[in-house]
This record gives structure tokens, C-alpha cells and sequence, in this order.
């Protein structure tokens, strides 16, 4: 199975794309694992490297992985020789 990753930001419609196709889609919410303790925002410091981690063991198991837009995610995509789109809403969306 090929899968596309896709950085998408918020309000371009993932939760509800991924809420229409489950079995298809992971919607990776980074937040698991950039904090150790998401309460005190205990920062993780293998993140963001144990997230590229469950996206490069997710691939071919789902068509669209949905991953973080952070600078520092989408710099370990790139390094880590995964393609992925980046999607953001219109312009005229900014509010």
C-alpha cells in the first residue's frame, strides 16, 4: 500500500477527513509524544525523533499518515528522506 504523508495545519479539515475513512487514515497528534507530561509540559527529549519513529512503522499500513507541522518535524521528515505535502488553509482563511 502507498502511503502519502501530509503535514496539514490547523483547520484544513484532518480530524474530519479521518473521522470519514479510519481504517485509511492516522491522524498522529504529535502531543503524545513531544511531552513527557503534557500537563507541567515536561518536554520529551527524544522528540521529535520517537514521532518520526511511529510515522516511518505506520507506513503502509494506512494511505495518509497526518503528521505535525512543526518546523523541527517537518526539518526530520526531510532528514529522514520522507516525502510528505504540506497543507494550509487559503489565505483568506487566516481568521
Amino acid at each position: 500500500m502507498r502511503t502519502r504523508i501530509v503535514a496539514a495545519f490547523p483547520g484544513t479539515g484532518k480530524s474530519s477527513y479521518n473521522r470519514l475513512y479510519p481504517e485509511k487514515i492516522l491522524d498522529l497528534d504529535s502531543k503524545k509524544y513531544q511531552w513527557l507530561d503534557p500537563v507541567t509540559r515536561e518536554v520529551n527529549p527524544d522528540f521529535p525523533n520517537n514521532y518520526i519513529s511511529i510515522i516511518k512503522e505506520s507506513i503502509g499500513k494506512y494511505e495518509v499518515i497526518l503528521v505535525s507541522t512543526q518546523k523541527r518535524v517537518r526539518d526530520a521528515l526531510i532528514d529522514n528522506c520522507l516525502f510528505f505535502y504540506l497543507v494550509y488553509p487559503d489565505g483568506t482563511r487566516k481568521a
